[in-house]
């Protein structure tokens, strides 16, 4: 058991009034090209540093209502993206990150994005990494928080290039979880047992304000039914096609290293393959670490948008253990 507690700024608990965020953050729609709707909704400062968020599985634009006070008040704006078949995004099918990138591509157009940064939370670093390796100098950093699938790491080991082999196994991944999806009926409201938790996490989950977002969040990621939820599933266990190594902004890694559904070495072999990538581990933290760090957080965003120097070392936010700079890739 993890006796220390989760260190949580004092006003935590006002900054979280989730509900209020919610209801003042209308959801936004754009017409694409190909005639489907994609679904947004901002929230922060609506003139502040535009920064994409993409939300983790099983989850919608809503989970962003987590950063909206902290983002409102050091003057970013989070636009939160659903992506196909989840909230208020229309389904399209899709096997790579590849299709959702080209609607957000539409997205930036639209908004007139000259330069945009990224924040993530789970499964959302496979479409912000893939975005990154697209748009080039357009992205000017990126925070990845939490468990990242390790299917990525197939294409990146593999130096970008789908085999056959991986393929028909992100296939059977793909089908498994669409018979998942299937069978569960409340795919997005069965929390995980509490006795797989750390201590940080079952208080986290014991607030009401928290809870009052995961269930509003599960709702909207879930009403079009489990199509979305089930592809979504899927596209981030396929390999990447694409090439790490040409992201050229700053990525940080962070996860909670009490986290149980961390997948080993992930982010750190992740980022070993970027330019200027770095992970963090937060010693007995788990899923919801972010809460204690929000502040850290959109430093790093600032901090991170001017890639360090050839040989320089990406410098830490502050000294702690699990805390890894990687120099630039040769």
């Amino acid at each position: 058991m993890d006796p220390s507690p989760m260190r949580m700024p004092s006003s935590a608990p006002e900054r979280l009034c989730l509900g209020d965020h919610l209801r003042s953050a209308p959801a936004r729609y754009l017409k694409l090209s190909c005639g489907r709707r994609l679904c947004w909704t901002e929230f922060g400062d609506a003139s502040g540093i535009p920064v994409l968020y993409f939300h983790s599985r099983g989850s919608s634009r809503l989970e962003a209502a987590f950063f909206s006070a902290e983002a409102q008040s050091r003057g970013f704006r989070l636009i939160a993206v659903d992506r196909p078949g989840i909230g208020g995004s229309d389904f399209s099918y899709a096997r790579t990150p590849d299709a959702f990138c080209a609607d957000l591509y539409e997205l930036i157009e639209h908004l007139s994005l000259e330069t945009l940064a990224t924040l993530s939370l789970g499964a959302g670093a496979v479409y912000s990494l893939a975005l990154a390796a697209q748009v080039g100098d357009r992205m000017t950093a990126q925070v990845c928080l939490g468990s990242i699938p390790v299917g990525p790491l197939w294409g990146a080991e593999a130096g970008g290039r789908l085999t056959r082999r991986r393929v028909l196994l992100a296939k059977a991944m793909r089908y498994a979880a669409r018979l998942r999806a299937r069978l569960e009926t409340g795919l997005c409201s069965s929390p995980p047992g509490l006795d797989d938790l750390c201590s940080s996490d079952r208080r986290a989950l014991a607030d009401s304000k928290i809870a009052e977002l995961l269930s509003a969040d599960g709702e909207e990621a879930s009403k079009q039914g489990v199509a979305g939820i089930a592809q979504d599933d899927s596209i981030a266990m396929m390999p990447f096609d694409c090439d790490l190594a040409s992201i050229r902004c700053a990525v940080t890694f962070w996860q909670g290293a009490s986290d149980p559904t961390c997948l080993g070495r992930t982010p750190a072999l992740l980022s070993q393959r970027l330019r200027y990538g770095r992970e963090r581990a937060l010693p007995r933290q788990g899923q919801f670490f972010f809460l204690s760090v929000m502040a850290e957080i959109f430093q790093q965003i600032n901090t991170a948008s001017i890639p360090p120097r050839k040989g320089m070392q990406v410098p830490s936010v502050h000294a702690a253990p699990g805390d890894r700079g990687l120099a630039p890739a040769a």
